[in-house]
């Protein structure tokens, strides 16, 4: 706002108003002063749309009466908008690991505008074809998601296509764990483990064991087809436990027994009694065998330096055809898990006739 007083005057107050020019009201906006050249500026900043009457006024001094200047019609229009809307993207959802997501996702898009604001929010999942965005929505397929999304304000502007890469995975990795070949029994506490490890959407990571089932020291590494593992000492039922973890910190479980028996089994003749004499050349040996762990799996049993003769859980066995002198049966049991014990009974057959002249000894 400028002007010129006449006849000039220096340092004289001059007072700029305006009102809109649907309102009676005026307002008093500045007071300046005259310039050397009579002249008088001020320059007003405002962001209110309108259309404005703005008139200058001063009081006068002994040579000028008070005067007002003619009424000048101003109108105020914003700036135009050049800039594009802004827009932000919030994920909800159970957050794991390595940017990955456990659950089904929540995605909020909000814009903002700070000039003519926004028309609209779009959003595509190829680029391709777009959908407005007028409220959250889902995203519930496992994988890779990648959400392409802008706005434009309603000068027209329209922002740059931003995209966000959304990772789900809701399923726990897979595995197996076998000891020792599916073996139900060993005989020693170093065993080996076979062992499978897959996830179809974030990948294993890594893998832990344990004998206890208890997660409190065991440490995490990288998985192996094998591994060699010690069961902890005593004989009985072991289980060792196998946990896979996926890259997105999703964990599976799994576990395998084995029997444990390093204790052979306990086995007594019962028949003939030892140093025996038997008067026939046939001679039935009885036995009686326990095995607290695994239990009996099979017996065999042989005359001293023969071979021996697989009897399967029979305990008696039938010798014939003997002949005078001293014989030794041996009888050995074998447990399920592979001990064996073997005993023996010493005995004298004497099939001679009485008086005839048997058998020396």
């Amino acid at each position: 706002v400028n002007g010129t007083i006449i006849p000039p005057r220096v340092d004289v107050n001059v007072t700029i108003s305006y009102k809109l020019s649907n309102v009676p009201v005026w307002n008093t906006l500045a007071t300046v002063k005259t310039e050397s050249n009579s002249h008088y500026n001020y320059t007003w900043e405002t962001t209110d749309e309108g259309i404005y009457e703005i008139k200058a006024s001063w009081l006068g001094d002994e040579n000028t009466w008070p005067a007002e200047s003619e009424t000048k019609n101003v109108t105020v229009t914003p700036p135009p908008d050049l800039t594009p809307p802004t827009t932000t993207i919030n994920l909800s959802g159970v957050e794991g690991n390595n940017g990955w997501f456990t659950s089904d996702v929540t995605v909020t898009l909000s814009a903002t505008d700070n000039n003519s604001g926004v028309e609209e929010t779009g959003y595509s999942f190829n680029n391709a074809t777009w959908a407005t965005y007028t409220m959250p929505f889902n995203i519930t397929a496992e994988g890779t998601t990648i959400v392409y999304y802008n706005s434009t304000d309603k000068a027209g502007n329209v922002e740059t296509v931003k995209a966000q890469t959304i990772k789900i995975d809701k399923t726990v990795p897979s595995g197996s764990i076998n000891i020792n070949n599916g073996d139900a029994y060993t005989i020693l506490t170093s065993v080996r483990l076979t062992l499978t490890a897959s996830d179809a959407t974030s990948d294993v990571h890594q893998v832990r064991y344990s004998n206890d089932g208890v997660w409190d020291t065991e440490t995490w590494e990288t998985p192996s087809p094998t591994k060699a593992w010690t069961l902890t000492s005593g004989d009985g039922a072991k289980t060792v436990y196998y946990q896979v973890k996926d890259k997105a910190g999703l964990v599976s479980m799994y576990q395998d027994t084995i029997t444990l028996d390093t204790t052979p089994p306990t086995i007594s003749i019962t028949s003939p009694n030892e140093g025996a004499e038997i008067r026939s050349s046939s001679l039935t040996i009885t036995w009686n065998g326990t095995d607290a762990t695994s239990g009996i799996d099979h017996y065999e049993i042989r005359l001293y330096g023969g071979s021996w003769i697989n009897v399967g859980t029979n305990t008696t066995y039938t010798f014939a055809g003997l002949g005078d002198g001293r014989h030794t049966v041996e009888v050995k049991a074998f447990d399920k898990a592979g001990c064996s014990q073997v005993v023996s009974v010493n005995f004298i057959v004497n099939i001679s006739q009485i008086g005839g002249g048997g058998p020396e000894y």
